[in-house]
């Protein structure tokens, strides 16, 4: 090192600039430590994977198998706990155009990085146009029996439980909670045309991620990615359809098949009450900190 060298590393402005950036450093972690905020997310798993999903509920059949992907598109995709499938409503499978739709779960945990992957880029790198601006459709799910979760830590908000109605299933009875303000659940939407095919497709979606709801790819992160969680995950929620001639339509159909569908599915995703307490996973670090 240089005589200049060292004198300045000795010099006051320099010494000063230094110690700014250590004290910030410092003040930084002790921001962190004191909100015990997770900068690193640990990957969970839920309960089962999708494609344990039923294919028959009460006025849904599924037709035909599920849709597997080639590994090149997995890997695209970023997941392997996903399912492809088409459901038609079964009053509507001697029609000319049964009211169907094609129905797909992907699941995703621990990777704070990951950006979705949605209609609008996988459809349109498919060959796809978009037709129009994408609108956002409120899901009622407002026919489902649910009743209040009195079992909700403080803190935590309105928790409700909803009873699965599979039939013939041993599911059936069973109740599950549902994701805080699902009420108020909402599905982007988007108009698709395939040029030369004259086809025509509604495809919408929306996210189950650490106990919330979103219809925002970029709202993933807010739910998913909370400094203040240990955890991360979100669950793809799409459903397309060439059945469906507007937006509005397509949630109708998502609605009521969600109804029958919805409580099953959180089946796939861990309850979310059960992990800001600290009793699951097995090594949740909240089971150390009493669950707080």
């Amino acid at each position: 090192m240089s005589t200049g060298t060292a004198r300045a590393l000795r010099s006051p402005p320099f010494l000063a600039a230094a110690g700014i950036l250590i004290a910030s450093s410092l003040a930084l972690g002790a921001v962190v430590s004191a909100l015990r905020a997770n900068l690193v997310k640990l990957p969970i798993e839920g309960q089962r994977p999708v494609r344990a999903v039923t294919g028959e509920t009460e006025h849904w059949v599924q037709i035909g198998a599920d849709r597997l992907e080639e590994t090149a598109v997995e890997g695209v995709l970023g997941t392997k706990n996903y399912v492809t499938r088409v459901y038609a409503r079964k009053d509507t499978l001697k029609a000319a155009r049964p009211v169907a739709l094609e129905l797909h779960l992907a699941y995703y945990t621990g990777m704070v990085d990951t950006v979705p992957h949605v209609p609008e880029r996988c459809l349109v790198g498919g060959g796809a146009q978009i037709v129009g601006a994408p609108t956002q459709v409120p899901i009622d799910l407002s026919r489902l029996i649910t009743s209040p979760d009195p079992d909700v830590p403080a803190g935590l908000g309105e928790i409700e439980r909803a009873r699965i109605t599979t039939p013939g299933s041993q599911l059936s009875a069973q109740r599950v909670r549902l994701p805080a303000r699902y009420r108020d659940l909402k599905m982007r939407v988007t108009e698709f045309e395939f040029p030369g095919e004259n086809i025509k497709m509604f495809s919408g979606y929306f996210f189950v991620a650490n106990g919330g709801v979103c219809s925002n790819a970029e709202d993933v992160r807010l739910l998913a990615f909370d400094l203040r969680s240990d955890y991360a995950y979100y669950m793809k929620v799409q459903v397309s359809s060439t059945s469906a001639t507007s937006a509005e339509e397509l949630g109708s159909m998502a609605s009521d098949l969600l109804t029958e569908l919805f409580p099953e599915m959180m089946l796939c995703v861990p309850d979310w009450v059960e992990v800001q307490a600290g009793r699951y996973p097995p090594g949740n670090p909240r089971a150390v900190q009493g669950g707080s």
